[in-house]
């Protein structure tokens, strides 16, 4: 019974909780970066880790006033901002709540 327990986590349920992980991961099927451009994954993911480096060297002068801080939504903010700046143009025209409130987030001035 044990070893058939071990099975089924092992082939069933970690490679479905793994898979539904990287979905969620920036430009995975089901972040905002992968369900409102259309992009392929490997552009979309060199475009966000560009992002990620700019927004690290314009958030440094934080970074440093403290190291402790939690800068993680300063940071995935500026990214989506900056990454939105530079694909616009290839924003999804579908009216899905989850896009349109993702693009009004990036929207907003803070």
């Amino acid at each position: 019974m044990i070893v058939f327990l071990i099975y089924l986590m092992t082939a069933v349920v970690t490679p479905a909780m793994i898979e539904e992980d990287l979905a969620k991961e920036p430009c995975g099927s089901q972040s905002p970066q992968g369900a409102c451009y259309k992009l392929e994954p490997d552009l979309c993911r060199t475009i966000w880790d560009k992002s990620i480096g700019d927004c690290k060297q314009e958030l440094a002068d934080v970074i440093k006033a403290r190291p402790t801080g939690l800068i993680g939504p300063a940071l995935n903010r500026c990214s989506a901002r900056k990454m939105d700046k530079s694909i616009r143009y290839n924003r999804v025209q579908a009216d899905t709540a989850y896009c349109k409130a993702y693009f009004s987030y990036l929207e907003e001035k803070h």
